[in-house]
Protein backbone atom coordinates (compact mmCIF):
# COMPACT_ATOMS: atom_id res chain seq x y z
CA UNK A 1 0.00 0.00 0.00
CA UNK A 2 2.53 2.30 0.98
CA UNK A 3 5.14 1.63 -2.35
CA UNK A 4 1.50 2.33 -4.38
CA UNK A 5 1.13 6.11 -2.46
CA UNK A 6 4.64 6.64 -3.03
CA UNK A 7 4.24 5.59 -6.87
CA UNK A 8 0.97 7.92 -7.41
CA UNK A 9 2.60 11.12 -5.50
CA UNK A 10 5.67 10.87 -7.83
CA UNK A 11 3.37 10.40 -10.84
CA UNK A 12 1.63 13.43 -9.70
CA UNK A 13 4.82 15.73 -9.38
CA UNK A 14 5.48 14.74 -12.72
CA UNK A 15 2.26 15.47 -14.38
CA UNK A 16 2.11 18.59 -12.41
CA UNK A 17 5.95 19.49 -13.58
CA UNK A 18 4.55 19.19 -17.25
CA UNK A 19 1.34 21.51 -16.92
CA UNK A 20 3.41 24.28 -15.21
CA UNK A 21 2.04 27.77 -16.53
CA UNK A 22 3.72 29.75 -14.05
CA UNK A 23 6.91 31.79 -15.39
CA UNK A 24 9.57 29.25 -15.89
CA UNK A 25 12.89 31.72 -16.09
CA UNK A 26 13.61 35.18 -15.75
CA UNK A 27 15.60 37.03 -18.77
CA UNK A 28 17.64 40.23 -19.30
CA UNK A 29 17.06 42.84 -21.97
CA UNK A 30 19.88 42.48 -24.38
CA UNK A 31 20.69 38.95 -23.47
CA UNK A 32 20.35 35.87 -25.50
CA UNK A 33 17.85 33.67 -24.16
CA UNK A 34 16.94 30.78 -25.32
CA UNK A 35 13.16 29.45 -25.66
CA UNK A 36 11.88 26.14 -25.49
CA UNK A 37 8.31 25.25 -26.83
CA UNK A 38 5.88 25.79 -24.19
CA UNK A 39 8.34 27.92 -21.59
CA UNK A 40 7.58 31.13 -20.78
CA UNK A 41 10.30 33.74 -19.86
CA UNK A 42 9.89 36.69 -17.91
CA UNK A 43 11.70 39.84 -18.78
CA UNK A 44 12.65 42.87 -16.14
CA UNK A 45 9.32 44.80 -16.84
CA UNK A 46 7.23 41.71 -16.95
CA UNK A 47 7.55 41.25 -20.22
CA UNK A 48 6.59 37.59 -21.21
CA UNK A 49 8.04 35.67 -24.03
CA UNK A 50 6.54 31.79 -25.03
CA UNK A 51 7.95 29.83 -27.99
CA UNK A 52 4.34 28.91 -29.10
CA UNK A 53 5.47 26.48 -31.75
CA UNK A 54 8.93 26.17 -34.58
CA UNK A 55 7.48 26.27 -38.36
CA UNK A 56 10.04 23.92 -40.42
CA UNK A 57 9.92 25.05 -44.17
CA UNK A 58 13.27 23.16 -45.17
CA UNK A 59 14.14 21.12 -47.42
CA UNK A 60 13.61 16.93 -46.58
CA UNK A 61 16.63 15.09 -46.81
CA UNK A 62 17.88 13.42 -50.39
CA UNK A 63 15.30 16.07 -52.54
CA UNK A 64 15.94 18.30 -54.35
CA UNK A 65 14.05 21.99 -53.43
CA UNK A 66 14.06 25.28 -55.48
CA UNK A 67 14.03 26.58 -52.28
CA UNK A 68 16.06 25.10 -49.41
CA UNK A 69 13.09 26.60 -46.80
CA UNK A 70 14.13 27.73 -42.76
CA UNK A 71 13.10 27.30 -39.32
CA UNK A 72 10.51 29.85 -38.29
CA UNK A 73 9.56 30.01 -34.67
CA UNK A 74 6.27 31.97 -33.53
CA UNK A 75 6.68 33.58 -30.39
CA UNK A 76 4.10 34.96 -27.77
CA UNK A 77 4.83 38.43 -25.96
CA UNK A 78 2.34 39.65 -23.42
CA UNK A 79 2.60 41.96 -20.35
CA UNK A 80 5.42 44.49 -19.82
CA UNK A 81 4.09 47.38 -22.06
CA UNK A 82 1.59 45.63 -24.42
CA UNK A 83 -1.84 45.58 -24.14
CA UNK A 84 -2.67 42.60 -25.33
CA UNK A 85 -0.60 39.34 -26.58
CA UNK A 86 1.72 39.58 -29.68
CA UNK A 87 2.60 36.70 -31.63
CA UNK A 88 5.86 37.53 -33.69
CA UNK A 89 6.82 35.12 -36.46
CA UNK A 90 10.73 34.74 -37.03
CA UNK A 91 12.94 33.27 -39.81
CA UNK A 92 16.56 31.69 -39.75
CA UNK A 93 16.60 33.28 -43.62
CA UNK A 94 14.16 35.74 -44.22
CA UNK A 95 13.08 38.21 -41.04
CA UNK A 96 15.82 37.96 -38.21
CA UNK A 97 14.14 40.85 -36.70
CA UNK A 98 10.37 41.92 -35.54
CA UNK A 99 8.73 43.19 -32.97
CA UNK A 100 5.98 43.60 -30.53
CA UNK A 101 4.63 47.00 -29.74
CA UNK A 102 8.03 49.17 -28.48
CA UNK A 103 10.09 45.26 -27.90
CA UNK A 104 12.29 45.30 -30.50
CA UNK A 105 12.85 41.21 -30.94
CA UNK A 106 16.48 39.77 -33.14
CA UNK A 107 16.58 35.94 -33.87
CA UNK A 108 20.13 34.47 -33.67
CA UNK A 109 19.35 30.78 -33.68
CA UNK A 110 16.90 28.13 -34.06
CA UNK A 111 16.17 24.70 -33.57
CA UNK A 112 13.38 22.38 -34.33
CA UNK A 113 12.30 23.15 -30.47
CA UNK A 114 13.94 26.25 -29.32
CA UNK A 115 14.46 29.81 -30.82
CA UNK A 116 17.24 32.06 -28.96
CA UNK A 117 16.95 35.47 -29.03
CA UNK A 118 17.26 38.71 -27.53
CA UNK A 119 15.11 41.14 -26.92
CA UNK A 120 15.23 45.15 -26.50
CA UNK A 121 12.82 47.81 -25.27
Amino acid sequence: MRKHLILLLAAAALIGAGCSSATDTRAKFGAEVTLKTGVTVEFQDGLKATLTRVNDSRCPKDVQCIWAGELAPVITFSGGSLSKATDVMLGTTTRKTGSAGTYDVNLVAATETTATITVKK
